[in-house]
């Protein structure tokens, strides 16, 4: 079960809504929204190789450093 949950939709509403204070906090739900979906899908499932494929593809955006770290994490 997942305690913390986040998806694409609720951000967006955010970000129309305004509701981010902060890139921080923006990037704090776009991760846990990628890692919940790496955490509960098999790492071959296209799930969790979506996650993986926004956060390296979003990391330039919010942190200027092209490079994913080891885990793809920001």
């Amino acid at each position: 079960v997942l305690h913390n949950q986040q998806s694409l939709q609720e951000i967006k509403k955010k970000v129309t809504r305004g509701s981010y204070a902060s890139i921080h906090d923006f990037k704090a739900d776009f991760t846990l929204m990628c890692n919940n979906s790496k955490a509960y899908n098999a790492s071959e499932s296209i799930v969790y190789e979506d996650a993986v494929s926004l956060q390296v593809s979003a990391r330039p955006a919010v942190s200027g450093d092209p490079r994913p770290d080891q885990n793809y994490l920001f």
